[in-house]
């Protein structure tokens, strides 16, 4: 059985009301009383509202009870409009006008009444919110953001969204995370969100170093080296050694910047330029030979710090050019016509550095280099030690 959607009485005021209206109150007024009709709609309105009701009909009950509330305001309607929202289970509106109803009453069986009702609104209202959240956390990723240290401010999604620890709803897909704690380097990662799961995220934010241990993000470097020349290119006039000065220029580009955890590799490249240029014999005797060699070409350096906080800079690398060659010998005082040659390189090599002071790096550094000329298919190799100086530009100066 339905609850009444109105009041003991409510029927009966309103039809005295409609007599009286309808009767007129004198004899002045009855050329006037014929026209109004709007008392007779509302009663009109309301029995339909009523029957409706009744018959389960609630979304005809509520147009009926609100096209008499708008012809006759009756407070008392507030009740059954009410009455309505709630069989429609619509929870808010109900709420709305039991709440309406009882600031225009005083009527304590009423009031109790109303409260009664009001009170299973609101509960089912709260339940209803809730579930509503629910759906709408299985729909979303939660991600975890624990750093070290705590108090990083969390960016996803193009905002703030909090500060670690802290979980975070994201929208399921391609998220990328940023961690931030000033005095401390960013921590960046994207992740790929499936929904309703929840992933854990512990970032390391590590301490901002003075500049010139930062990871570098462009090197320019010149070697000074030692080098010791092998092989059948090299220039031979008696049995001793062949050595001489190699030295340099190289520009290298690291694109991303080296993570500050221990051995945490990147890769950089760039252009190199160096000259090499060994001799055997005396120079100022009578046998003398000497081999000039200027080679460029492109190096792809590989480097990882070493400690931390970072100290020292660890690299190897490759390079690979052109060469072009200049040979000169002289025996018994005199010389040989001179020789000219080009073709191309191959190198590898280390370099390992050490942090001096703003952008400045000092380090020592070896190659291993072999030669291939076009004329008479020769080669040498040359192995090279020394000391290196560098210019660095660091990432987040």
């Amino acid at each position: 059985m339905p609850i009444r959607s109105h009041f003991p009485g409510f029927r009966l005021s309103l039809l005295w009301l409609i007599v009286l209206l309808v009767v007129g109150v004198g004899v002045p007024y009855v050329a006037n009383a014929a026209p109004p009709d709007a008392p007779r709609s509302a009663a009109e309105h309301y029995e339909a509202a009523e029957a409706a009701y009744a018959n389960g009909d609630f979304s005809g009950a509520l147009a009926g009870y609100q096209q008499a509330m708008a012809l006759l305001d009756k407070p008392e309607l507030n009740f059954n409009i009410a009455q309505c929202h709630r069989q429609l289970k619509q929870w808010e509106k109900a709420t709305f006008f039991f709440r309406r109803f009882l600031s225009s009453t005083e009527d304590e069986n009423l009031i109790r009444l109303a409260r009664m009702h009001l009170e299973t609104v609101e509960r089912e209202l709260e339940r209803e919110r809730k579930a509503s959240e629910h759906r709408r956390l299985v729909a979303t990723s939660r991600l975890t953001v624990l750093s070290n240290p705590p108090g990083a401010k969390v960016w996803a999604e193009g905002r703030l969204q909090g500060v670690t620890p802290c979980t975070l709803p994201l929208v399921p897909g391609k998220q990328t995370v940023v961690a931030r704690l000033p005095g401390h380097g960013e921590a960046r990662r994207t992740f790929v969100m499936p929904p309703d799961t929840a992933m854990l995220w512990e970032p390391e934010l590590i301490p901002e170093l003075p500049l010139a241990q930062r990871a570098p993000a462009w090197v320019f470097e010149q070697p000074l080296q030692w080098m010791l020349c092998q092989g059948a290119g090299c220039p031979q006039i008696s049995g001793g050694p062949v050595s001489g000065f190699s030295g340099g220029f190289t520009a290298l580009r690291f694109p991303r910047a080296i993570s500050h955890g221990h051995l945490h590799p990147t890769i950089g490249w760039g252009p190199t330029f160096l000259i090499d240029a060994v001799s055997t014999g005396d120079a100022g005797g009578p046998d003398f030979a000497s081999l000039k060699t200027v080679i460029g070409g492109l190096q792809i350096r590989v480097s990882a710090p070493l400690g931390e906080p970072v100290r020292t800079l660890l690299s190897v690398f490759a390079e690979t050019g052109f060469a072009a060659t200049w040979y000169e010998r002289r025996r018994n005082w005199v010389y040989d016509d001179g020789e000219e040659d080009w073709g191309a390189f191959t190198a590898f090599g280390f370099v390992v550095e050490f942090p001096v002071a703003l952008y400045l790096r000092l380090g020592l550094t070896g190659r291993m280099v072999k030669f291939a000329f076009s004329r008479n298919a020769r080669e040498y190799r040359g192995a090279s030690l020394g000391i290196t100086w560098s210019f660095a530009l660091p990432w987040n100066p």
